[in-house]
C-alpha cells in the first residue's frame, strides 16, 4: 500500500508542472509575405542574324556590253537625233547596220566581219589602226582606249564579240538571288518561388530573329551615269551651211569624254550625250564653227571658236552653246 501511495504521489507531481496548452495547437503570431524575391529569368540567346541575300543581276553577254558601249561613246552622232554620221545608226538595230554590211564610205571594208576583229572597221577604228578609212573614233579622239579609264576594257569588249563571232545575243534575261537570313529565338527562365510569398521571376525573350533578303536585280554595264545636252543658236548669220563640231572634255586631264558634229547648220542645233557625266568631275564644251571648211579648228578669224566650263554636274545637265562674237576663245581648239 505505502509503494501504491509514493506512485500516485509521483503521477501527481509530473501534472502539476506541465505549463503547455492541453490542446497541442500552436497559433503562430506572424504570417511571412512573400518578400523573397524571384530567381531572375535568364536572359535569352540572342537570335541569329540573318545571312545576307546574294547580290543579283543580269550579267551582260558580249553584245549587251558592245551596245552599252555604244550608248555611251557612240549614239550622240550614230542616231538619228544625232544625224546619222557616217550614214550609220548604232541606236536602233545596231546588229543589223554593222555585221556583214559594207561601209558607205571607205571601198573595201565591211563594218563587222563576223570571227575577224583586225578585218572589221568598226574595231580598227575604235583601236586607231584604220590605216587610210578616215579617222579614229570616238570622232576627235585616238582612239576608244584614249577617252577614259574604261576605254580599253571597252575596247576589248568589242574585240571579244567580234571575234566570238558577232552574236545578236538577248540582252534581257535576268538572273535574281535570294537568300533569307536564318533567325534564333531566344531562351526563356521562370525565376524561383518562395513559400510565404511567391515571386515569379522575369520572363526574357532573346534577340533579333535576323531575316535579310537578297538582292537588288540590275543589269550590270558601263557607263556614266548622267547626260549632258547642248543646245545652240544664232548661226545662221555668216555660218549657216557650216559644220559645228563640239567635245565635252572632263577638265582633270583633258580627256574628251564626248563629240559631236552638227554638218551643213541652218540656225540651230542639239547634241546629247547620253551617260558621260561623272559625280565629283569638272567638264567644259570646246566648239567651233568650221568658217574655212576644211575640218580643222583654227585660231579666229579663220573659224569661230569657243570655249567655257560647265562646272561638276549632280545630275543631267542642259547647256548652252549659242553663237556670240563677245565670248570667242582660241583656246577651244586645244581639244581638237
Amino acid at each position: 500500500m505505502f509503494r501504491l501511495l509514493l506512485l500516485i504521489a509521483a503521477c501527481n507531481g509530473d501534472k502539476d508542472t506541465d505549463t503547455s496548452d492541453p490542446t497541442g495547437t500552436a497559433t503562430g503570431t506572424t504570417t511571412t509575405t512573400g518578400t523573397a524575391t524571384g530567381t531572375t529569368g535568364g536572359t535569352g540567346t540572342s537570335g541569329g542574324s540573318g545571312t545576307s541575300g546574294g547580290t543579283s543581276g543580269t550579267t551582260a553577254s558580249d553584245w549587251c556590253t558592245v551596245q552599252h558601249v555604244f550608248e555611251h561613246h557612240c549614239t550622240s552622232c550614230h542616231s538619228v537625233a544625232g544625224g546619222l554620221s557616217g550614214a550609220l545608226d548604232l541606236q536602233d538595230d545596231a546588229w543589223a547596220q554593222l555585221v556583214g554590211v559594207d561601209s558607205s564610205y571607205f571601198g573595201g571594208w565591211v563594218r563587222v566581219v563576223p570571227g575577224e576583229p583586225e578585218a572589221s572597221l568598226l574595231y580598227t577604228k575604235i583601236a586607231n589602226t584604220q590605216g587610210d578609212a578616215g579617222g579614229a573614233m570616238p570622232y576627235g579622239t585616238e582612239g576608244l582606249a584614249s577617252v577614259s579609264d574604261t576605254g580599253a576594257t571597252e575596247a576589248d569588249a568589242i574585240w571579244s564579240w567580234i571575234a566570238a563571232g558577232a552574236p545578236d545575243d538577248d540582252c534581257s534575261g535576268t538572273t535574281t538571288g535570294s537568300t533569307t537570313g536564318g533567325s534564333t529565338t531566344g531562351g526563356s527562365t521562370t525565376g524561383g518561388s518562395t513559400t510565404g510569398g511567391t515571386t515569379t521571376g522575369g520572363t526574357t525573350t532573346g534577340g533579333t530573329s535576323g531575316a535579310t533578303t537578297g538582292g537588288t536585280t540590275g543589269t550590270t554595264g558601263l557607263g556614266a551615269p548622267w547626260t549632258l545636252t547642248v543646245e545652240g543658236s544664232a548661226y545662221s548669220g555668216i555660218h549657216k551651211g557650216q559644220d559645228v563640231y563640239l567635245n565635252v572634255v572632263r577638265e582633270r586631264d583633258s580627256a574628251i569624254v564626248g563629240a559631236d558634229i552638227h554638218a551643213n547648220i541652218g540656225d540651230a542645233f542639239k547634241m546629247v550625250f547620253p551617260n558621260i557625266l561623272e559625280a565629283g568631275e569638272s567638264y567644259r564644251i570646246d566648239w567651233f564653227a568650221d568658217h574655212n571648211y576644211n575640218g580643222t579648228c583654227e585660231p579666229y578669224p579663220d573659224d569661230h571658236v569657243w570655249s567655257r566650263s560647265i562646272g561638276k554636274p549632280a545630275g543631267d545637265q542642259s547647256e548652252r552653246a549659242d553663237h556670240s562674237g563677245a565670248t570667242l576663245n582660241d583656246a577651244g581648239c586645244d581639244s581638237f
